[in-house]
Parts: C-alpha cells; sequence; structure tokens
C-alpha cells in the first residue's frame, strides 16, 4: 500500500505541472515572471508540490535515514522543476516532446531512488 502512495504522490505532480504549463502558454495568460503562480493552476500545482514536501518529511519520521534520504532524493526533481516554474514563467510556447522526454527522465530518477529505497539497508 505504501509503495502505491509513493508512486501515486509522485506521478500525480506530472497532472498538476502540465496543466500549468498548458495554462502559462495560452496568449491570454499574459507575459508577466508571475502568471505561472498567479493563475488557478499554477496555484494548484503549488499546493499540491508542498503537500508532496510535506508527506514526505512526514514519512521520513517513521523510516531508517537511509531511506528517508532515498526518498527525499527521489522526490528533488519534480518539486525543483515545479518550483523553477512557479518562479520564472518559463513557457510561452509549449515543446510537448521535450516535457514528455523530461517526464520519462523524471520517471527513471524516481524508480532508481525508490527501488535502492525500497531494497532496505545493504
Amino acid at each position: 500500500m505504501a509503495v502505491w502512495g509513493v508512486c501515486a504522490l509522485f506521478f500525480g505532480s506530472s497532472v498538476f505541472y502540465v496543466k500549468m504549463l498548458v495554462g502559462a502558454s495560452r496568449p491570454e495568460a499574459g507575459h508577466s515572471r508571475t502568471a505561472s503562480w498567479q493563475s488557478r493552476a499554477g496555484r494548484l500545482s503549488m499546493l499540491y508540490h508542498l503537500t508532496v514536501l510535506a508527506v514526505v518529511v512526514v514519512a521520513a519520521l517513521f523510516v531508517s535515514e537511509r531511506t528517508a534520504t532515498l526518498l527525499a532524493v527521489a522526490y528533488v526533481p519534480i518539486v525543483a522543476r515545479a518550483s523553477y516554474s512557479l518562479i520564472f514563467r518559463p513557457v510561452t510556447r509549449l515543446n510537448l516532446k521535450r516535457i514528455g522526454v523530461a517526464e520519462i527522465g523524471y520517471s527513471v530518477w524516481f524508480g532508481v531512488f525508490v527501488s535502492a529505497a525500497l531494497r532496505g539497508p545493504g
């Protein structure tokens, strides 16, 4: 059950992130640096990623130091990409191929570190 929750928390991030990017790329969104986080999708993305951070911190209290570290590292890319996109509105035109390739990379990163965390000591 915990594995399902860890995965759902990670992969749910993409939904909020891509929705924010799509909203920010619309011409009516304007070209303000703060447009990403001022939009509804941006605020939802920010709330979701803050929740991810909170869950990872709370989970770290109940597992070994090694597992906590590996889980935290597994989530670094998605929190960093969302934070960057919320602070610096990076797109006015979407490149879906680039976003898709990046998401695959984040997933592989996540899979490697979560697998190591679940493997246990050693």
